[in-house]
This record gives C-alpha cells, structure tokens and sequence, in this order.
C-alpha cells in the first residue's frame, strides 16, 4: 500500500498489514471510550501513523479534526474548542505538550502520542488491544468472482459485467 523512510531505510506496508493496524487502533480508541460522532483530533506529520489512525476514526464513526503541525497553542485550542474534540492523536512529544496546554485542565478526555514517553497514552498502548481480525483479513485478502454481494457490506463495489 506504501512505502516510507524509517531508521535508515525504506520500509513496506501491505494493504493487510495496513487493515489489521487499522481494526488494532479503532479497538483500542473504542476501548479507551471513543464512540460514533466523537471528534478527535489528529496533529501528525505525513507518515503510515496518520493514515491509520485517520481510518480507525472514520472506521468506528468518529469524525476526524485534522490540525497542521505548525499550529500555535492558540491555534490548537480554537480548533479543540469550534470541534468539540475530546480526545486528541499526536505525533510528537513536542505536540503532546502543546495540545496539552491548549486543552488546559480537564480539555481532553485523552491525549495519544505515537511517541512513547509524552505522558499519555503512547501509539503501543493504543495498539495493544487488538481488533477482531477475523472481520478484516477474510475480506480483504480475497474475494469471490464477482465481488462481494451487496448484502455483505455496506460498501460493496458495484458488480463489473461479464463478458
């Protein structure tokens, strides 16, 4: 599915690989209480992180609230405030704390730093509950000729001809 820069090197991720850190990480905000209609926001540079954690939002029904990272901490509380974000995914230490600040005391429900050591709940933690993987690998590794019937998910692709 992509390809990044990661110590030194470049690094892989396959579409199923992608799916199942996706079902790990909508577990893990479900577990920790984020339900449909809750806005999160996600303050995170371009890397496989955002994707993901931008997918597991949409794929429990939350609204994602995406920030730049070179956003003030006034920036950042206008954005929590007009949202109504209780629950924030930070890439960065740096960005933890400013969020932090921006949110004051009793802001945000949750703080989440894909960096560990930020005093929140770190991307490991979150990822630690794993999601119910029998429901993604199935479909997503394969399909039957034709395509998934309608009735199977909500999403189907529309059904191609056959010659």
């Amino acid at each position: 599915m992509l390809r990044f820069w990661r110590g030194g090197g470049w690094r892989s991720l396959s579409w199923a690989e992608f799916a199942l850190q996706v079902a790990d990480v909508a577990a893990g905000l479900r577990a920790r209480g984020v339900c449909p209609g809750d806005r999160v926001m996600l303050v995170a540079e371009n890397r496989p992180e955002f994707l993901v954690a931008d997918t597991a939002i949409m794929a429990i029904g939350a609204v994602s609230v995406p920030a730049y990272t070179t956003n003030t901490v006034a920036d950042h509380a206008h954005l929590l405030r007009d949202s109504g974000a209780r629950c924030a995914i930070v890439s960065t230490t740096r960005l933890a704390q400013a969020v932090a600040e921006a949110a004051g005391l009793g802001g945000l429900d949750l703080l989440i730093s894909m960096e560990d050591g930020a005093g929140t709940v770190s991307w490991a933690e979150l990822t630690a509950v794993q999601g119910d993987r029998r429901c993604w690998w199935p479909r997503w590794s394969t399909s039957p000729p034709g395509g998934w019937p309608a009735s199977s998910t909500p999403r189907a692709p529309a059904a191609r001809p056959r010659a």
